[in-house]
């Protein structure tokens, strides 16, 4: 599972509710520790420099 925290607000407190919230810890790919968690740029800024950075860590965020 990819999960892509906004920059809006307190991502740190959105992230944590979510962890906190009922069902969180009966996800399959928790119990596995499949989570990858992608910053924002990835998908909101199309330049260059941010597709190569999103190709160089799109690799590691899969194996997670």
């Amino acid at each position: 599972m990819m999960i892509m925290m906004t920059d809006n607000l307190n991502p740190r407190a959105s992230w944590e509710e979510l962890r906190r919230s009922p069902g969180w810890a009966e996800l399959k790919a928790v119990r596995n520790n499949r989570i990858a968690l992608l910053p924002p740029y990835m998908w909101f800024e199309y330049s260059a420099y941010t597709q190569r950075k999103f190709l160089d860590e799109l690799p590691g965020a899969l194996k997670a």
